[in-house]
């Protein structure tokens, strides 16, 4: 009978650590995110005036080049509020065209992630932004969907 206690004591208290170990690492993963999003929030408020000129006026001083995930990630989340926000065919094309300079190795990559909301995710910005230069991977990448599928299928 004591002996059956102590397994008890003993698998409680492994829980209770492994519990706190998995808290521990959520913790410190929120942290890291907070950092990272205060960082973009930062990188945004210093870029979102350049970057308007430069969709604007198409003024070469004014170009904003990302060079990190940070800076990418703010310079994204910039244009999809000015694509959302402004209206005339101009700025638009303006705001395609830069997206497809700065944002087509990204969504080409993405749309080939392991995980179904990163590749929806690549579409729908790919939908937003009006790229058009991965048309022909897209309409490849269905083809191929449909072929997968009549293989499946017997006849």
């Amino acid at each position: 009978m004591a002996m059956s206690i102590q397994v008890v004591y003993v698998l409680f208290g492994g829980l209770l650590l492994l519990l706190v170990c998995f808290l521990s690492y959520l913790l410190i993963q929120k942290a890291r995110l907070n950092a990272f999003r205060a960082k973009v929030e930062s990188y945004k408020d210093s870029m979102k005036e350049s970057l308007f000129i430069y969709l604007y006026r198409k003024d070469e001083e004014h170009r904003v080049e990302p060079k990190n995930k940070i800076e990418l990630a703010g310079v994204e989340e910039l244009l999809s509020g000015f694509s959302a926000a402004v209206q005339g065919d101009e700025i638009l094309n303006n705001i395609t065209l830069y997206a497809e300079k700065v944002f087509t190795p990204k969504y080409k990559k993405e749309l080939h992630h392991s995980r179904w909301s990163v590749r929806m995710n690549a579409l729908y910005a790919i939908e937003d932004f009006g790229l058009t230069t991965l048309t022909d991977q897209l309409v490849e990448m269905y083809e191929k969907k449909i072929v997968q599928r009549l293989k499946k299928i017997k006849f």
